[in-house]
């Protein structure tokens, strides 16, 4: 008897699953997917499954994730859980691809923080041995042009190297003002 019930309680969830899911997925009451199912002149009755009512059974899809079930006052509503296994596998992976990307940006940002906390201990520590001398020693000297100074910039590209150089060029310039 446990087995023939069994069987019909499979048949049960198979019909009133498949009605479900014609619905696209929206939240229908389960009453109205429950006389639809009736209305087949072939149906599988409900008094020969395990449940005794629609909500007990309504709950157990819910337990098992294949709806989801809300009870307001308006009676109970249920909704179809899209669980197709090439859905969930891309939606895996795009998951774990998102979660790797978020890593490595992570690791990124740790490395950078990393250098920049030891080049800033670095220049801490020349400071402190080098005092005003390492100042001067840098070579970092202030940029002073006087009026009658010209300012060129050239620029000059080898077809055999790929590097280019530049230089600045000053030249005396007086200018004639008439």
């Amino acid at each position: 008897p446990a087995r023939f019930m069994d069987d019909y309680s499979r048949e049960f969830e198979s019909e009133f699953m498949s009605i479900l899911k014609r619905k696209g997925g929206t939240r229908v009451k389960a009453n109205t997917i429950y006389q639809e199912m009736v209305a087949d002149r072939l149906h599988c009755h409900m008094n020969s499954t395990k449940w005794t009512t629609l909500t007990g059974f309504c709950f157990y899809l819910g337990k098992l994730g294949k709806a989801v079930v809300d009870q307001t006052p308006k009676g109970l509503y249920i909704q179809y859980v899209h669980r197709d296994p090439e859905v969930i596998a891309r939606q895996e992976a795009m998951e774990k691809r998102i979660k790797h990307e978020k890593d490595a940006e992570d690791r990124l940002t740790q490395v950078l923080a990393m250098q920049i906390q030891a080049a800033k201990e670095a220049r801490a520590e020349e400071e402190a041995e080098g005092g005003e001398e390492n100042k001067e020693e840098s070579g970092k000297k202030e940029f002073i042009r006087s009026e009658d100074q010209k300012l060129g910039f050239s620029l000059s590209s080898s077809s055999s190297s790929s590097s280019s150089s530049s230089s600045l060029s000053f030249a005396k310039h007086k200018t004639n003002i008439s």
